[in-house]
């Protein structure tokens, strides 16, 4: 009985890598696959306007690409950076107005 529960203790914890994240960032990381750049994507958790949001940030292979803002249920708040120079979320700058909490996962 023992085994039984430390052997569902462990898969358990394997199926979210990331125990403290949403399952739908989970998810996002999950299936990156080609979505991404080899080198420097990244997932970071922010504090903004006192809600749990991730950047999503593809890496560095290509020019001039904007960063994904999700909220908690994976809804798009927004994209920021990019050619257009997009800063704000509902009209505040979010960089300047968010609180990095963690980088969650990165290459």
């Amino acid at each position: 009985m023992k085994k039984l529960l430390l052997g569902l203790i462990i898969v358990s914890a394997a199926c979210n890598q990331h125990n403290d994240i949403d399952d739908c960032i989970e998810q996002r990381i999950a299936s990156f696959g080609t979505e991404i750049c080899e080198t420097g994507a990244s997932v970071k958790r922010y504090t903004f306007q006192g809600e749990t949001t991730y950047a999503i940030n593809v890496g560095s292979c290509v020019a001039d690409y904007h960063d994904l803002i999700l909220d908690e249920e994976c809804d798009t708040l927004g994209l920021i950076g990019g050619f257009g120079g997009m800063s704000e979320i509902d009209g505040v700058n979010y960089y300047d107005n968010a609180t990095l909490e963690e980088t969650i996962w990165q290459n």
